[in-house]
């Protein structure tokens, strides 16, 4: 058993009451395996009893993420928490304090990587000591992305080659919910914006000279796609995304347990598909977000923005959500001159049903397969990123589902 051995609940869903947790902890009770043990959590008593009613009376603790010690009284009982309260760099450090306090496993769908960075120089040293796992970026940030470049990993060191650039282009359709506009209302106006640019913000300590660095700076041109020819602008969450696989790839020999082949001139970026392809139109929705940016950057921008989004809580409606679609394609560039396709299909909305989908399934990992994992092992565990913390086994389970879908292909030299 992982965690604490005397622990009375086995998933703590931190956050129940939002419009993700609320979705979570429901797929949750309909996928437990027999005997799981769930719990809820949050800091409103009414909403977490109207919410226990609904789910066939699961138990529930109140946890007010202002409040440190509500916090540790509920994270304490439980083996892993899955963390939907957001926006995290507010409140999401008492929650992750506590995980690593009492040895309990952690998983969130934060896209804040200035705030992962915060959990990284305080807790990263002590969590691997322990072998307790913190797996922020559990979502749509950024598990495709994660998930899918280290199985190219895997195959170029099955063909003993290493990956020298991978270039990911989205194609998304859904809608937005409250508690990610919350969070890009807070990260637009917060000094950690600032530090965004960092391209390796996630890997401190790792010493780089300028020119890779200038190499490695998130792309602002638009690039055409290898396959299809079209044209496509930067991905609005590819600095995200990039973040992520890159401590992936720099601690993966460290800390990895799949055999993979980043290589030492590894280079990750996104785009993604819009406007029909061409270069104009690819240029204009480019400087649209670069103007919607600058926008969302002043407070009065920010206000105006807060009128027309979803307030938290609120989402979009079923319809919307089971009629979303996302998909990534990934084209590799081994060092040896071979080339990788990779693709990955999920059904249902990204923010909403494919964030939920990976969350859940990375908590039931967590519970269900922790000799797979080595879970508790000191030296095993850190502030990780689902490639670190899972590897190929998050991506069995979601391809298991139905709902996800990845495949790879060799494409002409």
């Amino acid at each position: 058993m992982s965690g604490p051995t005397d622990a009375s609940i086995d998933v703590l869903v931190h956050g129940a009451t939002g419009f993700t947790g609320r979705r979570a902890a429901a797929r949750l009770m309909v996928q437990r395996p027999p005997g799981l043990r769930i719990a809820l959590a949050g800091r409103s008593e009414a909403k977490l009893s109207a919410l226990s009613g609904r789910l066939g009376g699961l138990p529930w603790l109140t946890a007010d993420a202002t409040d440190a010690p509500s916090v540790e009284r509920a994270v304490r009982e439980a083996r892993v928490v899955v963390n939907c309260a957001g926006p995290f760099s507010l409140y999401g450090d008492a929650v992750v304090d506590a995980c690593v306090k009492h040895g309990v496993h952690y998983v969130d769908i934060t896209g804040e990587t200035s705030w992962a960075r915060r959990l990284i120089d305080r807790h990263d040293e002590r969590a691997r000591a322990a072998g307790t796992r913190i797996v922020p970026f559990c979502g749509f940030d950024s598990v495709p992305a994660d998930l899918g470049v280290l199985a190219l990993a895997r195959e170029a060191a099955r063909r003993g080659e290493e990956l020298r650039e991978v270039l990911g282009v989205y194609r998304i359709r859904g809608g937005l919910n409250g508690g990610t506009w919350a969070t890009v209302m807070h990260l637009s106006g917060s000094e950690g914006s600032h530090v965004l640019g960092d391209p390796y913000l996630m890997v401190p300590g790792v010493e780089v000279d300028p020119a890779e660095r200038a190499r490695q700076r998130d792309p602002h041109e638009p690039v055409r796609e290898p396959v299809t020819g079209k044209w496509c602008p930067p991905f609005f969450m590819g600095s995200i995304n990039r973040r992520v696989v890159q401590r992936s790839a720099l601690l993966h020999a460290e800390r990895g347990r799949d055999a993979a082949a980043y290589g030492a001139e590894f280079r990750y970026s996104e785009h993604q598909s819009a406007g029909g392809g061409s270069r104009t139109k690819a240029n204009f929705s480019t400087a649209a977000a670069g103007a919607a940016e600058r926008v969302l950057a002043f407070r009065a921008g920010r206000a105006l923005a807060r009128l027309f989004g979803p307030k938290p809580g609120e989402g979009p409606s079923e319809r919307v959500i089971e009629n979303g679609f996302s998909r990534l394609d990934l084209y590799a560039d081994l060092t040896g001159g071979g080339r990788l396709h990779h693709r990955t299909e999920i059904d249902g909305d990204p923010g909403n049903a494919a964030t939920v989908l990976s969350l859940t399934e990375a908590a039931l990992c967590l519970i269900e397969q922790g000799p797979e994992l080595g879970l508790g092992v000191p030296g095993t565990g850190g502030v990780l990123t689902p490639a670190l913390a899972f590897g190929e086994c998050l991506e069995r389970r979601l391809v298991d589902t139905g709902k996800w879908r990845a495949e790879w292909h060799t494409l002409p030299s």
